[in-house]
């Protein structure tokens, strides 16, 4: 199922976005120097540079955002 837990996330589809946010280095530098803070913003960005889909399925309309700020958040 798309919406149970996933490796201690929300989801599949949010542990996969946090995964290639912390493990592209462009993406990764790129979120870095805009210094987002909220959901949206990470949204955003990330339909803006995958559109509808991570590169590799995962459908960015399944995400939790605030899951993925927080996590942010909690790094720096």
């Amino acid at each position: 199922m798309e919406n149970e837990g996933f490796k201690g996330w929300t989801n599949r589809a949010t542990w996969n976005v946090s995964h290639w946010l912390n493990n592209d280095e462009h993406l990764y530098s790129l979120a870095q120097s805009l210094k987002l803070v909220d959901a949206a913003q990470f949204e955003n960005l990330c339909r803006y540079v995958w559109k509808e889909t991570t590169p590799d399925g995962d459908e960015l309309d399944n995400v939790d955002w605030q899951e993925i700020a927080e996590s942010w958040r909690i790094q720096k």
